[in-house]
């Protein structure tokens, strides 16, 4: 797992998506997405995956393609561009959207618990960096309690599975485009087996943890606890689940662009 870009999703993800200005009633579903998505740190992900991409390219082709002189990394940061992807992410999640869905998933963000902490996080700024807060866990580190209630809040946002579903979706992207520039000559792309599988998730998740107790700091324990009972909600599931899904389709729809003009 890439620690620079893990650090830049946890951070996007644990800065909650906060509320529309104004009612999104009598907004249509792609309008009431672009509403929710303007308040998220979507546009602070996106605007990573092209150079996080190019890097997982260069690792499937080595040495034999220099993307830079061959013109793929243009085509990359053309195709990967944040406004393009953030298109497919909301054509994406229109796909499993339902009106009474999106206005309560909206009505939460801005209402709710989860709107209430994205208030204070827009408004904070960690004194140190997540490594020097690591290096002071290791010294003294929090009560029990805070654990488990950002431990619980991580897994009601299906932290560990977002991050290796967005790496394993640019991993499997990027052989699908060095096979259309070499011609079918680079590996084939290996899912992770089940062991490895599971051992990235377990390191994701404590990594997801570590993240959320350096970013959740001013969100005392009862906001917390509010926050992760909004999440485990139906609405909220279907914005964490849907949300990551539509992130990871956007990498793989940015791929297929630069699989078509390089081939």
């Amino acid at each position: 797992m890439d620690i620079k870009r893990t650090v830049g999703i946890a951070l996007g993800i644990a800065t909650v998506m906060a509320a529309t200005a104004g009612d999104v009633a009598g907004q249509d579903d792609g309008a009431a997405i672009e509403a929710i998505l303007d308040y998220s740190l979507v546009d602070n992900i996106l605007g990573g995956q092209s150079a996080a991409f190019l890097m997982a390219l260069s690792e499937v082709v080595g040495p034999s393609v220099d993307l830079e002189a061959a013109g793929v990394a243009t085509v990359v940061a053309e195709e990967f561009a944040p406004e393009r992807m953030r298109d497919d992410v909301v054509g994406a999640m229109l796909q499993s959207a339902l009106p009474v869905v999106v206005g309560e998933v909206s009505e939460m963000l801005r209402d709710g618990a989860i709107g209430q902490v994205s208030s204070l996080l827009a408004e904070y700024e960690p004194p140190e960096s997540l490594e020097a807060f690591v290096d002071g866990l290791q010294r003294e580190g929090p009560p029990r309690e805070r654990v488990e209630l950002i431990a619980s809040l991580a897994d009601a946002q299906q932290a560990a599975g977002f991050y290796l579903l967005l790496d394993e979706r640019a991993r499997e992207s990027a052989h699908e485009v060095a096979a259309a520039l070499t011609g079918g000559g680079s590996p084939e792309y290996e899912p992770l087996d089940e062991a490895v599988e599971m051992e990235q998730l377990q390191r994701g998740f404590q990594f997801a943890i570590v993240s959320f107790l350096h970013r959740y700091r001013p969100v005392d324990d009862e906001l917390v606890a509010s926050a992760t009972a909004e999440y485990e909600t139906a609405p909220g599931q279907w914005y964490v689940e849907n949300y990551s899904l539509a992130l990871a389709e956007s990498i793989r729809l940015a791929a297929l662009r630069v699989v078509e003009r390089v081939q």
